[in-house]
């Protein structure tokens, strides 16, 4: 560095602050000029309500999850997995609003489904922390997959 130039010792702190803030800007500003190409799924007001709360669950299961796995307490995160996967989507009014749904968000639904299955089931067969890891990466990819590609919009 160029012995010269003096620097604030405050210095860090500020150009830290002006990057976040013109990092925001310019963050918010592509935001703008993306357009959304998504697919819109129509659907009524209390069959949105219902995905958005299977939504809900399942992040609030990935962090029990997570945080099981912090503690080693594998026996949670199975039983934390198991009421996601696929029997659970065996009730009728699951079955008529999957009706309404695009064939590749049911696909997306599914293989979320499969993998909480697989991770009770690893849990269950004594598997690995490194296995249960890797079935929430799946479970994380479906559902990044699917917001990438749908967007529900009330009718």
């Amino acid at each position: 560095m160029n012995p010269s130039i003096k620097l604030s010792p405050r210095f860090p702190f500020k150009a830290l602050a002006l990057a976040l803030l013109l990092s925001g800007f310019a963050g918010n500003a592509q935001a703008l000029d993306i357009p959304d190409t998504r697919e819109v799924i129509q659907l009524t007001a209390a069959e949105r309500n219902s995905i958005l709360r299977d939504m809900r669950q399942y992040l609030i299961t990935l962090q029990g999850m997570m945080n099981a796995l912090s503690v080693d307490d594998i026996a949670t995160v199975g039983a934390a997995a198991r009421p996601l996967g696929g029997a659970a989507a065996a009730t009728a009014a699951t079955a008529r609003l999957s009706k309404k749904l695009p064939e590749k968000f049911r696909q997306h639904d599914e293989k979320t489904r499969a993998a909480f299955d697989r991770i009770a089931d690893t849990v269950d067969q004594k598997g690995t922390a490194r296995e249960v890891f890797s079935g929430l990466a799946q479970v994380m990819k479906s559902c990044a997959a699917c917001h990438s590609a749908f967007r529900i919009q009330e009718q």
